[in-house]
Parts: C-alpha cells; structure tokens; sequence
C-alpha cells in the first residue's frame, strides 16, 4: 500500500541565520530587516531589538534570544558561531551577557559574544552527558532525531473528498475517521488522539463530505473558540464550499446582538455547518436554535472538546458544563430517530475514570465507542531539581528564565506566587513577559497569545512581545501556539494529569522540547491541599437538595426547575456561596446518576399573549436564565435519605481515589522512582468491560532513566492502531437495502458478465450501497472507488486494505477484479466466518470446492449486478 512520511514541520536553517541576525544588528535602529523566513529564535531577537528604543525590552530579553539563535546555529551546523554587539545601553553590557551564559569580550566599540551551553541541575546519579544530549536536541529543531514522524496511511475516497488530503496522518486517525463515518444515528463515540494526531480533521470529514447539516462543537475556551474560526474559515477557502452565511463560525460573548442573531438563525436553517462555542453560550443563547434545528433533522453531530474536563464539572462553579448534557439528550430525544446526532467526544488524555464519567454523563440509544489511539508525547524530555529554600528556587528561577530556550511557559499553582515571579522577572531586565491567572480576563489572555505567538486572532502576522507567559493552570487551556520550547514548573502540580497537560503545552510541532520542574519540600503540602476536591458534608448536603426541591417549580415536560442560588432552611445569608454549594451538590447527584441535569428553557407563548407581553415574559426569564436548571428524576427509588448517602458516598470515595492516585503519580515524577513514561502510561489506561485499553511508556529522557543508564534514545512507541468498533450502522442490518435477498444467510452474491459492466455498473452499485449505510469496500480499484464516492456524494466510501475483512463485524462489500477465477482465500474466511459480506465478482467465478460448476449457480444468494440495480 502506497506511503507517506508525515514529520514534523520545521526548514532546515542555514548558518545564514546568524549572518542574517549581524545584518539586522548593523542596520539598528534604522532597521531591523530579519531576512526572508527566519527562524522563530531570530524573529524574536529581531522582535525584541526594533523595541528596545521604546524601552518595551529589556536587556536581559534581547541577550537571551541572541544566545538561542547561536546556540541553534551550533547544535545544526557545528563550530562557535559568534555575533558582534554594541556594547552601550540600551544594548545588553557584559554583565547581561554573562548572566544568560555568554561569552564576551571586547573589540573596539562593539562586543564579541559566544553563547555557552547550559542546562538545569541534574541528580547526583544522573548521567550528565546523556542529560547534556537530551537537552541540546531543543536546539537542534528540525534536524533533530527526535522530531515527530508519523507513518502516514492512504486516505479513504470520502477523507479525500471532504478534507482534501490524499493521506491520513497516522492509522490511529484512520481508525478513529473510520469509526466516526462509520457511526450509527444517536451513538456516542470517544475518540482519543495525542495532540498533532488531526482530531479536528476527524470531525471535519463527516461535516465537509455532508454538504448540509450542523455540527456544534462545544470548547472549553474562548480563545480556543476563535483560533478554530480562524481555521475553519481557511478550510472553508480551501474546500470551495460556503461554511456559513455570515461567515463566522465562533459564538461568542464578544459579538454584536445583530451576528448572534444571524447566527442562531443559521443554525435554525441548518445553514450554519460548523459552530464552536462555550457551554455557557449553547445553555443559553443558542439552546433554542440548537432544538430546533435537531426537530428538523438538520443537527449532524454535537461535539465536546477536551472532553476529559468532566472530572472538573461543577468544581469550578460552571453548572453549564453539566446542563449542556441535558440539552445534547433532548436534542437526540426531539430529533427524528433516523436523523440523531452523533455525539464525539474528544480527549489527548484519558484515564479510566473519565471513560466511566463520559459513559455515564453522555448515554446513547445506539452505544458507545472507544477510539483508543492514546500515546504519550515524544517530544519532552524531562528534568527535575530539588531546593532546600524558597529562596535558591527563585535564584534558580531566573536564571532558567534567562536560559531556557523560548517562547517559555512557567507554572505555579498559586496566583500570587505567578504574579510575584512575573514582577521579579521584570525587575531584572525581562520584560517581554506576561502573567495570566484565573484573575485575567477573556480579552487579556486572548492579547496575551497573540503578543506571544506572533500572530492575530485572524491569522494576521504581528510583532512578537512576549517570549515568556507566568501563569497558573488556568492558563494553556486550547492556546495552540505550536513552537513552545521549554516548560518550567515553579511548584509540584497537585496532580499528575495537571503536569502532563502543562508539559504538552510545548511541542505541538513535533520538535523537541525540555520539561523542567524546580521544587521545595513546601509544594508537597501545596500539592495536597489543592488535592482535595471538597464535597458536601452527607447531613448538609442532603439538608440542601430537601430544601431545593422543596422550593422546585413543576414544569410542563415533567421536569424540576431550581434556582441555584436559593437558600437552604439553615442559611439566612450566603448568596453567593450558597449558589456554589447548590452547584457542588447538584454535580455530585448528577455524577451519582440519581439526577440528570437539563438547561432551562424559556418559556411557551401562550396564545393570549400580546407581543409586548411575550417579550416581557422572555426578556425577564433571560435575565434569571443563568441561574436558573431543570432536574430530571433518574433513580427516584435512591432519592430517600439513606439512598442518597450511599449513592454520593460512593461516588465520593471513587473521585478521593482517583485524586490520591494523580497526587502519589505525582510524587512519584518529583521524587525519580519511575521512568516518567512509565508513570503517565500507568495512568493514562482504562478497563471497558473486559478489555483493558493501554498507553504504551515513551520517554525522551528523564532522572530515572538517565540514572545508571548509557541509553540515549530513551523509551519509544509504537503508533497505536485502535479497531474500528462494530456496533456501527451496516453492523445493525437495519440499513441492508438487499436483506431480503439473503433470508438467513451472510453471503450475498452480485456477478456481472463483462469487464465493461464491472467498469460501469460496479462504482454504481458501490456509489447507492454506500448511500443506504454500507460504506466498507474491499479490493476495488483506487480509481474505481473514486469515482463511487463522487457518485455517492455525501455518503463516505472506505477502502479497506484487508484489515476490516479480517475483524469488522458489520456488513461490507468484496470486490473481486475480473481477472478473478475464484475466490481469494481472505474473502472466503470472512464468508467461513459467517460475517455479513456483498461479493461483487464474475459471473464466471468457479465454486472453492467445484471447480466444473460456476459459484453463482451453488450460492443460495445469488444475482446480476444489473437486476441488483433496479432493486436499488
């Protein structure tokens, strides 16, 4: 089968990069040219030098860049490049250059600089020369061995219709595109896929290949919301195809009332193709439209990024999170039963416990799938120190910030402690630096990644500002800034799946990147105590859901309405952390699935209404919506008190579990007991039903392994290759258009008598099976498959090469070439087998065991590919 390499994006650079770099440095300030595609290093230094008239950088900003360009220059092409300076302000002075780790010295009115390598503290038993070679393959970039390289997979005739690209990027993204296509009405299918994997490609297809219907994809972030506008509007260019009457694709606060409206009646329409969002906008504003667009048919799939959160649901305080399940189940439940929306969930990092969690908050009358593509990033290589005081930390703190190759990211896990770094870093001479905490506000993080990735919101290029972003875990979430070269944590995350989310902010490029961890011995208690995820007392908490349902209001569809911020019977005030609690508790009965959680919908009109009454009553509902859910009674036989307890104690002790289990993993990484690789990929595993689904261990490089050990490539993987599920539309038989044909039997057999009727009439026969849900073809012609899937349109056609034939449950299609005496080995164990299969072969095939007599005479089921047509 035909190949491709997929590898890491990145040009080969030139030692003209550093001629480039003395160009630039001559011709200040009256310019600053950078050269014709620089380097994201020498962009930045260029960046950061035209500012330092403006006093916008610091010296300490402009040495440190200087220095990553040479020590780049040294890793790829060999020898001490160096680099002439002025040496007066606001230029950096010898001791600026000396404090990043260069070499200086002086000729006449200009400074020579060298760089010289540097790297984090290692353990006494680390071998320091493999610490060394790890290190410096950050500075390498693309020529690096360790870059990304994916063996990429032939691309089945529908990806290469709705997406455009000839080739998958793994099998693992094969397999979950497959599954995705392949997915009945009303199913839930969780796709896991490493970060660079394609799985926004995998929801595209089906949306793309469609030509008419919504997907809503539900986002975490707004910014996230907007850089995937951004894209979609550039594959909307790509494809030809009108995406979006108004052109946007992001619903959010930020818009004007006139294109919030415009959008949701696109949604209404089924106009609107692809829409991210928030859980706070699609709970409120966009519930109705989304409602009415799922009566009509028209909602194709509802989509949840980074669907992992769902350990985090309601423990921020954001019940949107929670309702938005509600309103996906009444999507499916209004939806005409043949046209449900597939439910996708999407995740890099999935534990076992979020599988349980995603099974039960999104259940689906046609099952739920696992794609179970999970592999750990290659590109860190990981490194940890210990200091026995606060202060030799921030000593060390500051010289890794000069050091370190950029754009940094450096992480606490209190707010304060990020805000002081940011002013200590400041103070001495780093100024292109910012903070972003919980505190920031949507506009300011959204500045803040632009500042830092060099680039509009829109995909305009902008001056680089921000080399280095302080921040606590707030921060990250959906930035996708591709070129992050080091991760620095200032603390002991207070779980393992916090660190290795914040770790895998860098290297989305597939280049290689550098993990540091800096620790004292108080970050444990730190650790600990943001551990602990605070439930309810069991006697308050059920003192709280009494009063709440005592002050319910019955709805019309059987449902309870709670206003979240009432008070229970032995609180007087407290509004604001009542409503949080109302929340705490809400959650853990949902989790508990003794309730169901639903956003409330506005109000009906009744016919008696005038139009100014009407706009009254909904303007007014609007304005409480917010705190206002309806609770659907799931278990009402655990709803007594001692039902309750056992049923939130349970749940309880199983999130106390999994959270010790994080925290101790964490431990583990600090401490160097295990490889880190091995660590996250005990983590990262999860049992359904008997299947255990596992992450193999991969790690560039960390204490443990450096201890004692000559190995420098350190632990690699194998790509995973998940199987397709077969609980998929043709595997329901509901969809087998020629069923009655083959009463009880698994083998149908359409022949035909010419190699003009096989050119001719099987892209059809191929093109309308595809159409009515039996898309899985083995053994036909590339060419011939393409022209079944320009005829078929919006329905996918896959082109198995064997694999699906050996193991796919469902009904597929075997197409035999008209060379074909008789019957290939593989298609007669699958028929042995007794799996559903469509042979499409000669008339003249001979029977397996009777040669003297011609098969589709001995075949129950039999038929020309001609009458098979009008049937058809």
């Amino acid at each position: 089968m035909p190949r491709a390499k997929f590898e890491a994006v990145g040009r080969r650079m030139s030692s003209m990069e550093v001629l480039h770099l003395q160009i630039a440095i001559d011709a200040w300030p009256t310019s600053c040219v950078d050269g014709e595609a620089p380097t994201d290093a020498r962009r930045r230094a260029c960046d950061a030098m035209a500012a330092l008239l403006q006093g916008e950088t610091g010296p300490g900003d402009v040495a440190s860049l200087v220095r990553q360009v040479l020590l780049e220059d040294e890793a790829r092409f060999g020898g001490r490049p160096s680099l002439r300076l002025p040496r007066e302000r606001p230029w950096p002075v010898e001791r600026d250059w000396r404090q990043v780790g260069c070499l200086v010295h002086t000729s006449g009115d200009r400074l020579i600089v060298e760089a010289e390598p540097w790297m984090p503290s290692t353990g006494e038993s680390e071998n320091d020369h493999l610490a060394r070679t790890q290190f410096e393959e950050v500075y390498r970039g693309p020529q690096s061995r360790h870059k990304r390289s994916l063996e990429a997979v032939k691309g089945d005739p529908f990806w290469r219709r709705a997406v455009g690209h000839d080739y998958y990027l793994s099998i693992a993204q094969r397999q979950a595109a497959r599954a995705v296509a392949l997915s009945a009405r009303g199913s839930t299918v969780l796709v896991v896929l490493p970060t660079g994997r394609g799985k926004t490609e995998v929801i595209w297809a089906p949306a793309l290949l469609a030509g008419s219907g919504v997907t809503i994809v539900v986002v975490p972030t707004i910014v996230l919301a907007l850089d995937m506008e951004r894209r979609t509007r550039e594959a909307a260019v790509a494809s030809g195809q009108i995406l979006s009457p108004v052109d946007r694709y992001a619903y959010v606060r930020s818009l004007s009332d006139e294109v919030k409206q415009d959008l949701r009646q696109a949604v209404r329409s089924g106009q609107q193709r692809i829409l991210y969002t928030s859980p706070e906008a699609l709970v409120s504003g966009l519930s109705e439209a989304v409602l009415e667009c799922a009566r009509s048919g028209l909602l194709r799939q509802f989509v949840v990024d980074e669907a992992h959160l769902i350990d985090q649901w309601g423990q921020d305080f954001r019940p949107e999170f929670l309702t938005m399940t509600g309103l996906r189940d009444l999507a499916i439940e209004v939806s005409p039963s043949d046209r449900q929306p597939v439910t996708i969930l999407m995740s890099a990092t999935v534990t076992g416990h979020h599988v349980e969690l995603l099974k039960q908050m999104f259940p689906s009358p046609s099952g739920f799938s696992v794609i179970w593509g999970s592999s750990l990033r290659s590109e860190p290589a990981y490194f940890v120190s210990k200091f026995p005081t606060e202060s030799e930390r921030r000593e060390a703190l500051l010289e890794a910030a000069r050091r370190l190759p950029k754009p940094l990211v450096i992480y606490t896990s209190r707010v304060e402690d990020a805000y002081s770094l940011t002013a200590h870093l400041h103070a001495e001479g780093l100024k292109r630096v910012a903070c972003i905490t919980g505190d920031s506000k949507e506009m300011d993080r959204r500045t803040v990644v632009q500042r830092w990735r060099g680039q509009a919101t829109e995909g305009v290029r902008l001056p680089t500002e921000i080399d280095i972003v302080v921040g606590t875990s707030a921060f990250g979430l959906g930035v996708d800034v591709p070129n992050v070269r080091s991760v620095l944590h200032a603390c002991i995350p207070e779980t393992i799946d916090r660190y290795y989310q914040e770790v895998g902010r860098s290297g989305r490029d597939g280049l290689p990147t550098v993990s540091v961890l800096f620790a004292t011995q108080g970050d444990k208690r730190i650790a600990k105590r943001l551990n602990s995820v605070v439930h309810i007392g069991v006697e308050k908490g059920w003192s709280r859901w009494a009063s709440l349902l005592a002050r319910t209001d019955r709805q019309v569809d059987g449902l309870y309405r709670i206003d979240i911020t009432s008070l229970p019977d032995y609180l007087t005030e407290g509004f604001g952390r009542s409503a949080q609690w109302n929340v705490r508790t809400l959650t853990l009965m949902a989790q508990a699935g003794l309730i169901g959680l639903r956003a409330a919908r506005e109000p009906s009109r009744n016919s008696s209404d005038s139009a100014a009454e009407w706009e009254e009553r909904r303007t007014a509902f609007y304005d409480k919506a917010r705190d206002l859910v309806d609770i659907e009674i799931r278990d009402a036989a655990n709803l007594d008190q001692t039902g309750w307890a056992h049923a939130v104690v349970k749940v309880r002790d199983v999130v106390a579990q999994s959270q010790s289990s994080a925290l101790q993993a964490m431990y583990d990484v600090v401490d160097g007991r295990r490889c880190v690789g091995s660590i996250l990929a005990q983590h990262y595993r999860a049992r359904i039903d008997a299947a255990t689904l596992r992450t193999q261990p991969q790690c560039r490089g960390c204490p443990f392994c450096r201890a004692g050990s000559s190995r420098i490539e350190g632990r690699v993987e194998l790509e995973p290759h998940p199987p397709v599920p077969d609980d998929t539309v043709s595997g329901a038989g509901q969809h087998d258009p020629l069923l009655v044909l083959r009463p009880n039997q698994s083998l149908l057999f359409l022949w035909w008598d010419s190699v003009s009727e096989f050119q001719d009439l099987v892209p059809e026969v191929i093109a309308r099976l595809a159409s009515r849900g039996l898309p899985v073809i083995f053994g036909a012609p590339d060419g011939l498959l393409t022209v079944a899937q320009d005829r078929a349109r919006q329905a996918p056609v896959i082109n198995d090469d064997g694999e699906m034939l050996d193991s796919y449950a469902g009904l597929m299609i075997a197409v035999l070439a008209p060379s074909e005496s008789a019957l290939p080995e593989r298609v007669a164990a699958r028929l042995r087998a007794r799996m559903p299969t469509y042979v499409l072969g000669p008339s003249g095939l001979v029977a397996p065991d009777k040669p003297e007599w011609r098969w589709r005479d001995l075949v129950d089921a039999s038929m020309s590919i001609r009458s098979a047509l009008e049937i058809l």
